[in-house]
């Protein structure tokens, strides 16, 4: 496991406090990744969150395409200029 993303309903919808499953949570996922998706957290909120040894809260509502760029951010292109093999398709 590369990554693991929290979200705040799923958390409060379970027993207990949402701060403790998180850091049960973030302790569980080893060097895996984390991150929390929560409704406008104050920074007060966001210092808790970050104790519990997350990486990163995202606020919510966040678009999809900019979730993944938020989560995924050494992300690097698998094609380019010199990679010009004349048996490899361009097209994709």
């Amino acid at each position: 496991m590369t990554h693991l993303l929290l979200d705040e309903a799923t958390l409060k919808a379970g027993e207990g406090a949402p701060i403790e499953a998180v850091a049960t949570l973030a302790g569980a996922g080893g060097a895996a990744k984390c991150a929390v998706l929560w409704m406008k957290p104050d920074a007060e909120l966001k210092s808790q969150l970050l104790a519990t040894g997350i990486e990163q809260v995202i606020e919510k509502p966040i678009a999809g395409a900019a979730l993944v760029a938020a989560l995924i951010t050494d992300t690097e292109e698998n094609s380019g200029p010199e990679d010009r093999d004349p048996l490899v398709s361009q097209a994709a």
